[in-house]
């Protein structure tokens, strides 16, 4: 991911993907974090974002070997147990 990034520096065709002013993954998962039914107290929009750019961090981590993929799991569920409200 870093090195696509780092790439569309320079290419007009990756910059069109990387580089573009709309966010659609982060109103994506805020759109899935509303339909879910976040805790009132939490924002979903900013939790979208924290979550994009933790995955992605994470994903990174993953390929380095630096962490499992339940680790990972772990991780994401409890953020998401975090901000979700509890169904009874």
């Amino acid at each position: 991911m870093t090195a696509y990034y780092a790439r569309s520096l320079t290419d007009p065709a990756l910059a069109a993907v990387f580089l573009h002013r709309e966010h659609p993954l982060e109103d994506l998962v805020t759109a899935l974090i509303t339909a879910a039914g976040a805790r009132p107290s939490v924002d979903p929009a900013q939790e979208a974002n924290l979550l994009v750019g933790g995955i992605s961090g994470l994903g990174l981590d993953l390929l380095h070997r630096r962490r499992t993929p339940a680790g990972v799991r772990r991780t994401l569920d409890y953020h998401l147990n975090r901000i979700l409200a509890q169904r009874s």
